[in-house]
């Protein structure tokens, strides 16, 4: 079951982005503006998570992102 910050995304302006150098307290999400950067993060994060590593190197297992991990549950979307 999942709960408060660790619920599933399910709407695409749930996602954070933010400018750091312009906005560094992150008090304006500016993901709706940057569709195709929020595309290219997801993407990186779905290889990280599926990959269980983000260093170059030999596949790790990372079984329990697959079974239990409710907030990604958008990579298979992809």
């Amino acid at each position: 079951k999942s709960t408060g910050d660790m619920a599933p995304v399910k709407n695409p302006a749930d996602l954070q982005l933010s400018n750091m150098e312009a906005d560094p307290a992150e008090s304006i999400n500016v993901q709706a503006e940057h569709p195709e950067t929020v595309a290219e993060l997801k993407k990186l994060l779905a290889k990280y998570i599926t990959d269980g590593r983000s260093t170059p190197g030999v596949r790790q297992k990372n079984t329990p992102a697959k079974k239990s991990w409710d907030q990604i549950e958008w990579i298979g979307d992809m």
